[in-house]
């Protein structure tokens, strides 16, 4: 008698999963409601129990399976329908497959850029509240992300949230339903019709979705290229096949999380037993990388923090410090219960870059995949314009209009060279440094490159090149940096001695030193205003994301300073979407509006197409703050310096003429004088 009570009080009770229950402040007080529904609220809470046999009529009546913003009001809570009658969004487009004999849904996103060809795809699966995709489309937009970056999204509608395989309360709700059908012929269609390739076919699902996204890759794990997971523990009790290869994973999951508890209890592992189940079937390795993202919101009440294990497969877990059960950047935070939600990272984009590092092996040879390095290595053209360049700088005589200077450093003699114009001479001057890349070791290459000299001699300024030791000491000796380069050179004293002997023979002004850089010559400039912020008064760095160990391994600015940042969305060694050692553009200047304490609005514009040849456009944006971050974006650019000549010889990709590096970052230091 109590299994047949039990189970017809779950089929009334859970199609509330359909709705949510936004609270307000105020005293609980007591609604009529069936007391059979009051014994399953743990604190006794009848609102709730009111709320849950509002939901079961609603869901009796005629088209409740659509969306719809009605609202009502039980108790001090008001209850408002997610999804009826709602239109498809015009970006959409809604399409059926027949399973069986059931006609399911899904809804689908192509960007302009992947029809006509197989494209990259990536299944957003809602959770265990809804049976429309639409739901998950409101929660996060993947299509935005999509659009971007050459990717098509596809929103399933489960049954009632989703059939996991599990015989526990939640899956009695879609028991029988052949979801694990539904999508291997989703796969099968979308590759068949040339939409999908079939070798990156991505999963991303929270809650009740995480949970069957870590179903399917335990099912039929040859078709899933990789997957993230968002607050989705795994189960205790599951009869599920163990997966017959390695899958990337990347989870997510809150430590205050209502629902599926960083702790686990009797129906759920605990959040480090799930990322360990994950590890071993991807014979990952002890160690681990770690690493903090940017604090983007402060007064969330969140923070995040990454670990990496490598091994057959990568395994990515975030740590949601107080995050509770929804998803990051979510607007409703506290509303249903369900804990804060942070607004450091957007999921879509953290997923999308995790999808992006993982190889694109053909996976349904079920074949293990091989342990990734993404160290970005030379091409055969770019080892050989290196040497090409360390040759022509290692016997060219010293340009007329510069001086060859030494310093000793830490026992090593240390060069640079130096333009001071006439008008300069006799009182102290700004002094502009501009660094080489990692592919040299003098500061000619820099005045070959791009000439800052020039442009001093009419604006009044000091050019100083700086010679490295096969690149520059970034402080760590991972496989971003490139040990097989990368000296072990006290830089930071370099810099120190130079501007010390500069500002002591009155030829530098001590509030007017700036620094500028590209590639590793880019790194290095942000390095040393991590450590030098009190010298330096701005700062401009070209084709240089942040190495991921700045969040953990470099010291914060000691006060802010103006940053312009540009970077090329087709650069082949800075990935704009950054990689498991480099940043993402975004995260690169998130890091700098941070340490400058800007503000989250940023003014846009776009510079003037002054080569419509050069397949480039550069779209600016302006924070403002302690100290203003500025960001340009380099539409088609590659690797290297605007204005540079020789677009794809090196393989580098083209270079935009649209703008003067020098130029832009003279007007902003001019403009950011304290």
């Amino acid at each position: 008698m109590k299994t047949i009570l039990f189970s017809v009080l779950f089929a009334v009770v859970f199609p509330a999963a359909w709705f949510a229950a936004e609270l307000s402040d105020g005293t609980t007080k007591g609604v009529g409601a069936d007391p059979l529904l009051k014994r399953f609220d743990k604190d006794g809470d009848v609102e709730r129990a009111a709320i849950r046999e509002l939901t079961r009529k609603r869901a009796q009546q005629p088209g409740s399976m659509a969306p719809s913003g009605k609202t009502e009001t039980v108790g001090n809570r008001k209850v408002r329908e997610r999804m009826a009658n709602l239109p498809v969004p015009g970006n959409l487009t809604r399409r059926t497959l027949k399973v069986g004999e059931v006609e399911r849904e899904f809804f689908i996103h192509i960007p302009e850029q992947c029809k006509g060809k197989p494209a990259p795809v990536v299944f957003a699966l809602h959770g265990g509240a809804g049976s429309s995709g639409l739901e998950m489309h409101h929660k996060a937009d993947f299509t935005e992300v999509g659009t971007r970056e050459g990717f098509v999204t596809v929103y399933p509608s489960g049954i009632n949230g989703w059939n996991a395989g599990l015989q526990n309360f939640a899956a009695m709700r879609n028991k029988g339903a052949d979801d694990t059908g539904f999508f291997r012929a989703m796969f099968d269609t979308l590759v068949a019709e040339r939409i999908a390739d079939e070798k990156r076919l991505y999963l991303a699902g929270g809650s009740n979705g995480g949970l069957m996204a870590q179903y399917l890759m335990c099912k039929i794990p040859g078709r899933i290229a990789a997957a993230g997971i968002l607050v989705a523990t795994l189960p205790r009790k599951r009869d599920w096949p163990a997966p017959s290869q390695p899958v990337p994973v990347m989870l997510m999951l809150g430590t205050k999380d209502p629902r599926k508890t960083w702790d686990g209890d009797r129906h759920s592992l605990s959040a480090e037993d799930t990322v360990r189940f994950w590890r071993e079937v991807n014979q990952c390795v002890a160690e681990s990388k770690k690493w903090d993202l940017p604090d983007r919101d402060p007064n969330d009440g969140c923070r995040v923090h990454a670990q990496r294990w490598e091994g057959k497969a990568p395994v990515v877990f975030y740590t949601l410090e107080g995050h509770g059960h929804g998803w990051p950047m979510q607007e409703v935070r506290e509303e249903t219960g369900t804990g804060p939600k942070t607004h450091d990272i957007a999921a879509p984009e953290e997923f999308w870059q995790f999808f992006q590092s993982t190889p694109s092996t053909k996976l349904a040879e079920s074949k293990p995949m091989q342990q990734t390095d993404t160290r970005i290595k030379p091409t055969a053209s770019q080892s050989a314009a290196i040497r090409k360049l360390r040759e022509k700088t290692a016997n060219m005589p010293v340009p007329e209009n510069l001086t060859r200077r030494t310093l000793t450093v830490g026992g090593k003699e240390r060069e640079f060279f130096i333009n001071i114009l006439a008008a300069c001479k006799g009182k102290p001057a700004p002094v502009v440094f501009a660094l080489h890349g990692g592919a040299s070791s003098s500061g000619l290459a820099q005045h070959l490159k791009v000439d800052y000299a020039k442009l001093g001699e009419q604006e009044g300024y000091v050019t100083v090149y700086p010679s490295g030791v096969n690149g520059w000491n970034i402080g760590s000796h991972d496989s971003y940096s490139v040990k097989r380069r990368t000296s072990d050179a006290d830089d930071i004293g370099f810099f120190r001695a130079m501007f010390d002997t500069l500002i002591k023979e009155g030829v530098a002004d001590p509030k007017r030193i700036y620094v500028t850089g590209g590639s590793n010559g880019g790194v290095m400039t942000q390095f040393l205003v991590c450590h030098l912020a009190d010298r330096i008064a701005g700062a401009g760095v070209v084709v240089a994301t942040l190495p991921r160990v700045a969040e953990k391994d470099w010291p914060k600015p000691s006060r802010p300073v103006p940053v312009l940042v540009m970077l090329g969305t087709k650069d082949p060694m800075k990935p704009w979407n950054g990689n498991a050692d480099q940043m993402s553009a975004d995260e690169t200047i998130a890091f700098w509006r941070q340490q400058n304490g800007c503000a989250a609005d940023g003014k846009k514009w776009d510079l003037p197409d002054r080569d419509p040849n050069d397949g480039c456009r550069v779209h600016a944006q302006r924070w403002e703050g302690k100290a203003p971050v500025v960001f340009y974006t380099m539409e088609g650019h590659g690797h290297g310096w605007p204005m540079q000549k020789g677009r794809d010889a090196t393989d580098t990709g083209s270079k935009t003429r649209d703008i003067s590096a020098p130029e832009e970052f003279w007007t902003f230091f001019k403009a950011s004088i304290r």
